[in-house]
């Protein structure tokens, strides 16, 4: 009973992951309020917008005008997400990429390194997370937390099968799949982020896209906390307080 109940949760980690994280950097900016100068804590801002706004700009102007053809989007954080119904990315309850989806892979991941492999990009980058996704269901007469087991295991396979790909892809160079190897982790999220009918994350009262919501989406995880830590830690030492 207690494996049960402790299954029966699985489904909420991954979001409530999240959110700690979220919570983390923002007990991180408290703290680091009153134990440093003003000078320094209108920096810890500036690394934030300084990241993500030179991430999104450097994909933007290499990626945009072939997004739409791709079937993604581009969020203001450097995510991409596949969301296209006009080709499948997965059979239902399948790890295998489609034809189409291979294609769209070689040819995006050919730009997208171009951009997070130059040097003033790639410093501020800690991992890129290949996330695997799944829709909610599972089979007729599955339980909720059978479904999102199975998902998971689903979910995972197809992260890892996007990856196990692009490293054997001969549209990739050796130099850009040793690059791939050393920054990029393959990473399930079940059907914790499922989709609605025109790709946007699932909001309470609206009903899911079975079809969108099996996808993968790359993310890009930043230096951010690192360089923030950083900051702090040269306040202490110029300050002599360590």
């Amino acid at each position: 009973m207690r494996l049960f109940r402790k299954l029966s949760r699985e489904d909420e980690w991954v979001s409530l992951s999240d959110i700690m994280t979220s919570l983390m950097l923002v007990f991180l900016f408290i703290a680091v309020y009153f134990i440093v100068s003003t000078k320094d804590i209108i920096e810890f801002p500036k690394v934030f917008q300084r990241n993500e706004v030179l991430l999104h700009s450097e994909l933007n102007k290499v990626l945009k005008n072939n997004l739409s053809k791709w079937g993604a989007d581009l969020d203001t954080t450097g995510l991409v997400r596949f969301n296209n119904s006009q080709f499948i990315q997965f059979d239902t309850g399948s790890s295998d990429l489609s034809p189409q989806f291979k294609s769209v892979i070689d040819e995006f991941f050919k730009n997208y390194l171009t951009v997070v492999m130059k040097p003033e990009i790639e410093k501020n980058i800690k991992e890129i997370y290949i996330e695997g996704h799944t829709s909610t269901y599972w089979s007729r007469n599955s339980s909720k937390q059978e479904s999102y087991i199975a998902n998971m295991n689903l979910s995972q396979a197809r992260a890892q099968s996007t990856l196990v790909y692009l490293l054997s892809s001969s549209s990739l160079s050796v130099d850009q799949k040793k690059w791939l190897s050393q920054k990029v982790r393959a990473i399930g999220y079940s059907s914790s982020k499922p989709l609605n009918n025109i790709g946007e994350p699932l909001k309470i009262g609206e009903s899911e896209n079975p079809s969108k919501s099996q996808r993968v989406d790359i993310r890009v995880v930043t230096t951010t906390e690192e360089q923030i830590r950083k900051l702090a830690n040269d306040h202490f030492k110029n300050d002599g307080s360590i």
